[in-house]
């Protein structure tokens, strides 16, 4: 993960605050540069005319290092050019060849490419820009703005960039086509423009999150630099803003055909075929559940293999693994759900079997819970096998003051047998949350069916005051998202990303009856966390999704499915980013491969999910009945089960 600032002015450099240097550096702790660029205009000659600037421009960037060999430092800056990138992304292909090495080298490589090609086409680097269709950069394209775009669309993978082209005197930034990483903007008081991947809280900064829909671009040579007046920002009168609006090119479907400049997207609209005949339930072994299998792993092995080894956080010397153990590099945002738990199985797969795997599972103390659970032993002592019977209502089971607290408590404490024995186990607020619930299910199975494997189920345990002390900073990182919702998301990611916790593990030279006894303090060595999130959108996993189906059939549970695919930038991806970097964590999400994505948007519905087919929703399944799993994300339950993960095919969904 890197961070990355942006300012253009007319009239001075503008370099990051305090307080955002500070906060860029958190996202890219091995290394922070920056850089500065007076641009003026050229001459009929092509001479430069001293006192004659165009515009200021101040570029910052910082390093996550999570591939390659070295440490590649940002921004780069092309000497022969003066050409300037800034980078933040995982390149995984480029025009469909896989990027190994550093990705950020590859990339800038391309854009520099792309303009130097263009500009011995046109004969001079400012001169007028020929009209006509560049391959690869949507139809009616032109000039060097046209080779730029043909290189962006062909990347593969997360990113957010601001790219200085000097021969062309234009400057390109943007996001994804989904959005993965981070960006916002703001004009500052005196109307100048800010783009930076994490916001410095100001007030009056007007952030805002740069939207996921187009790439946009500064033609510094123009000589209107887009003026328009607004209101200004502290009510003194109307404001002259330079470089606004911006202009943009839109990211489009393929199918689409457009007479403007766009960018062709590497995957296809949603689906909406319907069914016309009896729907014929799918099995574990069918060619779909096997296709997925192999896309996801394709996808799962590009972003968890070949991870350098970088500095790690220090545990204490009582934490040693067995000898021929590995430390982890990678770690799973695990609660135990289908998702993130068939990530980890297939994980075992891909990396060696002495790799540790780290398994991040968040729970929250939350006073009303504890207090039911108080209340309720003192009118019945009921136990089972070490467990209490605790029944909680919604109302005990809400967020308190922001403070998440899952909403789908459980009312039996059943899962605490997977956890190994101590005198405390059965009083532990933690053990009530449903993500530490299900995660201890999922964890017992994962060892059953991978038993060579050694998963670090990484207990991360948050205290009310703790959660409460840190709710000022965390509602800081997710700004201009402000909703209740975004901070009880945002609550579990930080904690996770953070990766503070304890773990109970088997030490060498211990006496077997010690080995699960004594809570070790753990902090994560892993860079690279792995999210489960896309699949719910991909293969309809949401509640809403069987309501939209049981009140307006395939129709409507194609329409929310659309609308929820299309709202994955705008509402989750840059708020998750800015979150999960802060603590020098880097994010990757294997369901929004391109590739794996292009594929799941072009199978019909019926395939992918059991809506209208004949199920039993409310029995689990037992072997030979794999028929019986849950409609939502059948077609995922179908590759658990395929997996051997046959009760968490079963488990269902929460929200």
């Amino acid at each position: 993960m890197c961070g990355i600032y942006f300012s253009i002015s007319r009239e001075t450099f503008v370099p990051a605050s305090a307080d955002l240097l500070e906060l860029l550096s958190s996202r890219g702790p091995d290394s922070i540069n920056e850089r500065q660029v007076r641009v003026t205009r050229l001459g009929s000659t092509g001479d430069l005319q001293q006192g004659d600037e165009i515009a200021y421009l101040s570029f910052t960037s910082s390093v996550l290092s999570v591939r390659g060999d070295h440490i590649t430092e940002q921004p780069l800056v092309d000497e022969a050019t003066g050409s300037l990138l800034c980078w933040n992304g995982d390149a995984w292909k480029i025009n469909n060849v896989s990027v190994t090495g550093s990705d950020t080298d590859a990339v800038f490589s391309l854009m520099l490419k792309a303009t130097m090609s263009y500009t011995a086409h046109a004969g001079t680097p400012c001169g007028p820009e020929p009209v006509g269709d560049i391959p690869g950069a949507g139809s009616s394209h032109y000039g060097a703005l046209g080779a730029l775009g043909a290189a962006i669309e062909g990347i593969s993978g997360p990113f957010a960039f601001v790219f200085y082209d000097a021969l062309n005197r234009k400057v390109l930034f943007g996001r994804d086509c989904l959005g993965r990483r981070s960006l916002l903007q703001r004009y500052d008081d005196k109307g100048n423009l800010i783009i930076s991947s994490i916001s410095d809280g100001c007030s009056k900064g007007n952030w805002r999150e740069l939207d996921n829909k187009g790439i946009y671009w500064i033609d510094l040579m123009s000589s209107g630099l887009y003026l328009r007046e607004t209101a200004s920002l502290d009510g003194g009168g109307a404001l002259k803003l330079p470089f606004t609006p911006l202009p943009k090119l839109q990211w489009a479907f393929p199918e689409i055909s457009s007479a403007e400049p766009h960018l062709k997207l590497q995957f296809a609209p949603l689906s909406t075929d319907l069914p016309r005949d009896q729907i014929s339930p799918l099995s574990p072994l069918d060619p779909p559940v096997l296709r997925l299998r192999q896309l996801l792993m394709e996808s799962l092995a590009l972003r968890i293999q070949d991870i350098p080894e970088r500095s790690r956080p220090g545990n204490p010397p009582s934490f040693q693994l067995k000898t021929a153990e590995r430390p982890a590099k990678v770690a799973i945002l695990f609660s135990g759900g289908l998702d993130c738990t068939v990530l980890a199985r297939l994980a075992h797969d891909i990396l060696p079997s002495n790799q540790t795997i780290d398994l991040l599972n968040v729970a929250f103390e939350n006073p009303r819970v504890v207090n039911a659970s108080k209340a309720s032993r003192g009118k019945d002592a009921k136990t089972k096998q070490g467990c209490k019977n605790v029944k909680i209502t919604p109302a005990q089971s809400e967020s308190i003051h922001g403070v998440p607290a899952d909403p789908m408590a459980s009312p039996l404490i059943e899962a605490a047998k997977h956890r190994p024995a101590t005198s405390s186990t059965t009083q532990s607020p933690y053990e009530m949350c449903p993500d530490r619930i299900t995660g201890r299910k999922s964890l017992a199975e994962l060892k059953k069916v991978c038993h060579d494997r050694h998963w670090n189920f990484v207990e991360i345990n948050i205290p009310y005051p703790e959660a409460l002390e840190h709710r000022k900073k965390i509602i800081s990182l997710i700004h201009p998202h402000n909703t209740e919702m975004d901070l009880s998301i945002a609550f579990a990611f930080y904690f996770a990303a953070r990766g503070a916790g304890v773990v109970y593990t088997e030490r060498e030279g211990e006496a077997e009856e010690e080995k699960a006894s004594k809570p070790l303090t753990y902090t994560t060595p892993a860079r690279i966390l792995i999210s489960g999130l896309g699949a719910d959108e991909l293969f309809a996993g949401y509640s809403r999704h069987g309501a939209a189906f049981a009140r307006d059939g395939f129709p409507g549970l194609l329409e929310g499915m659309d609308l929820d695919i299309s709202r994955l930038g705008e509402r989750n991806l840059g708020r998750d980013d800015r979150i999960i970097a802060h603590h020098g964590k880097h994010a990757r999400y294997p369901y929004l491969d391109e590739a794996l994505l292009d594929w799941a948007l072009r199978a019909p519905v019926w395939v992918k999910t059991g809506f209208g087919q004949d199920n039993d929703a409310a029995r689990g399944p037992s072997d030979g009945e794999f028929h019986l799993v849950h409609p939502e994300k059948k077609i995922l339950r179908l590759l658990a089960w395929n997996l051997g993960l046959r009760a968490v095919a079963g488990e269902k969904k929460r929200a």
